[in-house]
C-alpha cells in the first residue's frame, strides 16, 4: 500500500513539473513579443523635443542710404537651405553646427562674429560658452555640452580656394563636424590671374570632397565685396562673383551676392569709399563695414529662415 502511494506521488510530481515546463514556454515567447513592441529608445529621446518651426523676428539691417544701385538683401536659390534649416528646427535635440571659412575678411573676426551673434540672437547660444573673441584669439566656438546653434570661423589671410582644397585643412574642417559651410571668398582670385572655368572646377573639386567629409552638409557661398587695384574698381571682382553665382546655379547650392547687393560692377566699390568704409589699401574694411557684412549675412539667412518654416508648417 505505501508502495503504491509512493508512485502516486510520484507520477503527481512529474505531472506538476511537465505542466510548469509548458507554461514556461509561452511565458518566454510573450516576453520576447513584449522586447520587440517597446519602442526605439534612442529614436524616443532624440524626438523628446518637438521641432521649433516658429519663425523668428528680423531687425531689417540697413543698408546705408548712401549706396546706389543696391538690391534686397537676400540669399539666392534660399530653398537649398532647407535641409539645413530643418536641422536648425531640430537643435534642442541635437546640436547644428555652422563653419564659416574664408580669407582676410573672416580672418579679423569681426565679420564672421557679427554673423554669429546675429543668428545666436535668433537661435539661442546655450550650446556655446560665450567668450571674447579677438583678432588674437581663435574663432572656434567653445562648447557647453548642452544641444543648440554652434558657431566657427576660420579664416586665412591671402587664402584662395587653393587653401581650402589642401587635404589637412578639409579634415581639420571635417572635424568641428558641420551642417553648414560659409564659404566668403573671391577677393584674393580676383587680384591674380582668374580664368572663370577652372574656378569652377576647383570649387567642384571643393564641394565634392567637403561632402564626402561631411555627409549632409550644406554650403553657402557669398561673394567677395569689391576692391580696388590701382587705384580703379577692380572689376575681376565681378567676374568671380558670376562665376561663384554660376556655380550655386549649376550645383543647386544656396549663394549670398555681397557684390551685386551693394551695388555690382558700378557701384560696389564707390559705394564702400564714399561712406568711407573702406581701409586706405582698397582691398580691406573698417570694423564698422565689417560688422554691417555680418549682420547683413546674418539677416539674409534668417529671412530664408522664416520663409522655410513658413513652407514647413504649411
Amino acid at each position: 500500500m505505501k508502495h503504491a502511494n509512493w508512485i502516486l506521488l510520484c507520477l503527481f510530481l512529474m505531472c506538476c513539473i511537465s505542466l510548469q515546463a509548458q507554461d514556461e514556454k509561452p511565458k518566454q515567447l510573450a516576453s520576447e513579443e513584449l522586447w520587440k513592441e517597446l519602442p526605439d529608445l534612442d529614436r524616443a529621446l532624440s524626438d523628446s523635443v518637438p521641432l521649433d518651426t516658429s519663425t523668428v523676428i528680423l531687425s531689417n539691417i540697413q543698408i546705408p542710404r548712401s549706396f546706389m544701385r543696391t538690391r534686397p538683401n537676400e540669399l539666392l536659390h534660399a530653398a537649398y537651405m532647407d535641409d539645413f534649416f530643418h536641422k536648425v528646427a531640430n537643435r534642442k535635440n541635437k546640436s547644428v553646427r555652422v563653419v564659416h571659412l574664408g580669407d582676410s575678411h573672416v580672418r579679423g573676426h569681426v565679420l564672421p562674429v557679427a554673423v554669429r551673434k546675429k543668428l545666436e540672437e535668433a537661435w539661442g547660444g546655450e550650446a556655446m560658452v560665450s567668450t571674447k573673441i579677438t583678432y588674437q584669439t581663435s574663432a572656434y566656438a567653445q562648447e557647453t555640452g548642452e544641444n543648440g546653434f554652434i558657431f566657427h570661423a576660420l579664416g586665412k589671410n591671402g587664402a584662395t580656394l587653393t587653401y581650402f582644397q589642401d587635404e589637412a585643412v578639409l579634415r581639420e574642417v571635417a572635424s568641428l563636424h558641420p551642417d553648414l559651410v560659409i564659404l566668403s571668398l573671391g577677393t584674393n582670385e580676383s587680384h591674380g590671374k582668374f580664368d572663370g572655368a577652372s574656378y569652377q572646377l576647383a570649387l567642384a573639386d571643393f564641394h565634392q570632397r567637403l561632402c564626402a567629409l561631411c555627409p549632409g552638409v550644406t554650403l553657402l557661398l557669398t561673394t567677395p565685396p569689391g576692391s580696388y587695384k590701382r587705384r580703379m574698381p577692380n572689376r575681376v571682382g565681378g567676374q568671380v562673383a558670376a562665376s561663384q553665382r554660376s556655380f550655386a546655379a549649376s550645383h543647386k547650392l544656396p549663394v549670398w551676392d555681397l557684390y551685386e547687393i551693394v551695388g555690382g560692377d558700378v557701384r560696389a566699390c564707390m559705394n564702400w569709399r564714399n561712406a568711407r568704409m573702406m581701409a586706405k589699401d582698397g582691398v580691406h574694411y573698417t570694423h564698422e563695414a565689417y560688422n554691417l557684412q555680418g549682420n547683413l549675412l546674418g539677416e539674409a539667412i534668417l529671412k530664408a529662415y522664416n520663409e522655410s518654416m513658413k513652407r514647413w508648417t504649411k
